[in-house]
């Protein structure tokens, strides 16, 4: 699988209002950005007042993935319940895996800013 792109669902919630997210792929990890400023190539997303998004590259020399910052044009709200998915928030986005994975369990980490 080398070399070919994927959609990838990331699914979350949070605990507190969130004016900025950080999520960090991890490495080998190609994340699709478009344009001159490096944007996010959202498929799909829940997230009603995202203002900003942008892809930032990982370091090779540390072994980190890219990173994508979210930036609200007012904070993100926590959600009501865990268990209910309609409550969960998700961005729908394209990943290129740059090495041979046979199984994959994509961990992203997130940071609230």
């Amino acid at each position: 699988m080398v070399g070919k792109w994927f959609m990838v669902d990331v699914e979350f919630v949070i605990d507190e209002l969130a004016e900025s997210l950080t999520l960090r792929a991890p490495p080998d990890f190609l994340l699709a950005a478009t344009g001159e400023n490096s944007e996010c190539f959202l498929v799909e997303h829940s997230l009603t007042n995202l203002e900003n998004c942008t892809v930032y590259p990982g370091q090779t020399s540390e072994r980190t993935g890219p990173i994508i910052a979210l930036d609200f044009s007012n904070p993100l709200e926590p959600q009501n319940s865990y268990t209910k998915k309609q409550d969960w928030y998700l961005t729908c986005l394209m990943v290129d895996l740059c090495i041979f994975v046979s199984f994959v369990l994509i961990l992203f980490d997130c940071n609230i800013l």
